[in-house]
């Protein structure tokens, strides 16, 4: 389940900060990966469109792609940028909250460190990418290629992005013009950033997460952190330490053995931030309770999360995934999201044991905790189902939730309040909800091996209205988180 930066000197900040202009009409043109199934025969205006991250088999690359929807093709005039061209890793990306720009951080290498007893490895950061999709320009900022990026985060009006770069020690937060592409700020950190994100006005900076430990995945890190930054000077103006929240990955028997024989103790609290980024909600993966920090008050509050069901009984009530494996983990995930007027937390998550068989082989079982909805006010579980999901989405009307697991191609479509089966979408990876205009429409891709599946679904009825296929082994649209 896992799987940032000290930078260098004044000159390596200035190489940063460089940023270099590319437009479709500045490059030759490049014959796309792409081959639709679909005739032309619907017209799409730009601001309509849906932008395609895709490996390029035949370049060897990974290109953004400006698509109609209605055709699967390409949007006139609009040669797809190169992002990135090792295909081992698909950089971290995100789209401002007016759908117009993309941030994109082109890994070219890879960066690796000693992790749990063996080595880790990360997409080195590179090229930061900053595309305009109405205009359909480009602007890079070149990285110090140290370290692994993410989170990335646009400011509100869309005029700043904010990156995490990030080596095993340390992080460090860099502040950019998202128009000119220049580096604005630049702050160190002690703690590595699993959440990044806004206030409404702009004026803040949250970031939240925790250090990965002086021996990575081997020594208990210390607690999480939070973090308010000036969105402006990346001054830090107040930070809060939880020392109560179990939280991180870390060896906890025969740590001095072979990986295969050491146990690991792997917890993952839910922490979602509040739609105008004044509260963070950390649902506590070892435990049924909610911690609510309010950055205007600078306050903390704890509460049971009271449960029709003690955990046991739910355990025992949901069917378990049993795996042998050579190594060991024990703890729980939880993932969440918020209703978008804020009141309403749904949970998802799985928690994992393991035993020592008569073979000498570790078993590793997972539980899964089902999906919950929590009312953030007070605490209380309004409502329950069983699922195996490992993620969730929620559509921006808060009428339907998306869930799915990490790498099985399944995703269930449920009524928000009800938490009653809608749709099943059957050997579909993900589903996205937003076009450049804002307006919601509801995509779907799956990857094999050689070809990838893509699909413009019915709002209503969740039906395939049309799908294509596209000559690549991975290919994903890019929405807003």
């Amino acid at each position: 389940m896992r799987t940032m930066a000290l930078l260098g000197l004044c000159v390596l900040l200035t190489a940063c900060t460089t940023p270099r202009v590319t437009t479709g009409n500045d490059r030759n043109p490049t014959k796309t990966s792409s081959q639709s199934t679909l005739q032309p025969t619907v017209f799409a205006p730009l601001e309509s469109s849906v932008s395609l991250y895709e490996w390029n088999e035949a370049q060897h690359r990974y290109e953004i792609h400006l698509l109609n929807p209605g055709t699967g093709q390409d949007v006139p005039g609009s040669t797809p940028f190169v992002v990135g061209k090792n295909s081992q890793f698909v950089g971290p990306n995100t789209v401002s909250a007016n759908g117009q720009k993309v941030a994109i951080v082109a890994a070219n290498g890879q960066y690796c460190y000693p992790s749990g007893g063996g080595t880790a490895c990360m997409g080195r950061a590179d090229v930061l990418h900053l595309i305009d999709r109405l205009a359909w320009r480009e602007i890079t900022a070149t990285l110090p290629g140290k370290g692994w990026a993410g989170p990335i985060s646009f400011s509100p009006d869309a005029r700043q992005l904010a990156l995490i770069l990030s080596e095993p020690k340390s992080s460090t937060i860099m502040l950019f013009d998202a128009i000119t592409g220049n580096l604005i700020a630049r702050q160190d950190i002690a703690f590595h950033p699993s959440l990044m994100g806004y206030t409404t006005d702009g004026a803040t900076l949250v970031l939240y997460g925790q250090p990965l430990g002086s021996n990575p995945g081997i020594s208990k890190p210390d607690p999480p952190n939070v973090v308010l930054m000036d969105a402006m000077t990346l001054e830090i103006k107040w930070e809060q330490q939880f020392p109560n929240i179990l939280s991180g990955y870390w060896c906890v028997e025969k740590c001095d053995a072979s990986h295969g024989e050491q146990m690991f103790a792997d917890w993952t609290p839910a922490v979602v931030l509040s739609p105008d980024g004044h509260r963070l909600y950390i649902v506590h993966a070892d435990e049924e309770q909610l911690t609510t920090v309010d950055f205007d008050t600078r306050t903390v509050n704890t509460v049971e999360i009271q449960d029709a069901q003690t955990w046991f009984e739910r355990l025992l009530a949901l069917t378990a995934d049993i795996a042998e494996a050579k190594g060991a983990n024990n703890g729980a995930f939880k993932a969440g999201v918020l209703s978008p007027d804020g009141t309403r937390l749904y949970t998802v998550g799985a928690r994992m044991s393991a035993t020592l068989a008569t073979n000498g082989e570790w078993q590793n079982t997972q539980d899964s905790l089902g999906i919950e909805i929590i009312e953030v006010s007070s605490g209380h579980k309004l409502s329950s189902a069983d699922s195996g999901a490992g993620w969730s989405k929620i559509t921006p009307d808060g009428v339907y939730l998306l869930l799915g697991s990490w790498g099985k191609a399944q995703i269930d479509i449920l009524d928000a309040n009800s938490l009653r089966s809608v749709a099943r979408l059957s050997q579909w990876d993900e589903v996205v909800t937003h076009e450049m205009s804002g307006q919601t429409i509801f995509l779907a891709s799956e990857s094999g091996q050689s070809l990838t599946r893509l699909a413009v679904l019915d709002p209503k009825s969740f039906d395939i209205i049309r799908s294509w296929s596209v000559n690549s082994s991975y290919a994903t649209w890019i929405s807003a988180p």
